[in-house]
């Protein structure tokens, strides 16, 4: 079974994926756009102007379509459908190029935002990847154990030794230690913390 780092770490490499994917395809859609543009404007034979955005078309509005339709069949409406509607309606009033820039923005703004996500997601793999694997858990004998992180319940009483890492959210009940809690906080030097403080993993 594998742990929620390593998912999200296999969920990172598939969305790197697809913002390849997207960037591609955005960036067809700005190229075949600025080439029916400059064709419309030094009026070009106009097959040129068509096929240019009919291309934009295609590679701004590929991912919305799919996801428009995916969300039709569940019998749910969102913005992807309403962009691809629009662009549709304005291509069928003779209003191409506006269609084609809408999609093309559309795409855009998609890309970037699978690219913030993107980051976000690493900057939490790179904290789930700091958390310990291991506790170790305080048996009511008084004895410790090493358990699994995931194998932790709500009141358990976790030993942690010095210079290990926090491996759960928590509240100190005994002892006292200066703590790096900088990944969690932003705090640049390590903070004393007594019993009844709360620590982050």
């Amino acid at each position: 079974m594998s742990s929620p780092a390593e998912e999200l770490f296999a969920e990172l490499q598939e969305d790197k994926k697809e913002l390849r994917l997207n960037i591609i395809l955005t960036s067809i859609a700005g190229i075949a756009l600025t080439l029916g543009i400059i064709a419309q404007f030094n009026e070009w034979d106009k097959w040129l102007e068509y096929l240019a955005f009919a291309i934009a078309f295609l590679a701004g509005g590929t991912q919305a379509a799919i996801s428009a339709t995916t969300q039709l069949l569940k019998g749910k409406l969102d913005i992807d459908l309403l962009m691809v509607l629009a662009a549709l309606a304005a291509a069928a009033v003779g209003e191409a190029r506006d269609g084609a820039i809408l999609l093309f923005l559309f795409s855009l703004a998609g890309t970037l935002e699978h690219y913030a996500m993107g980051n976000t997601k690493r900057a939490v793999a790179s904290l789930m990847e700091l958390r310990p694997d291991t506790a170790h858990l305080r048996l009511a004998d008084g004895s410790l154990k090493e358990i699994d992180v995931e194998e932790l319940k709500l009141n358990d009483i976790v030993v942690i030794k010095p210079s290990e890492r926090i491996p759960v959210d928590a509240t100190i009940i005994s002892g006292q230690s200066a703590i790096d809690q900088a990944a969690v906080t932003g705090e640049s030097v390590p903070v004393d913390k007594q019993a009844n403080d709360k620590v982050f993993a």
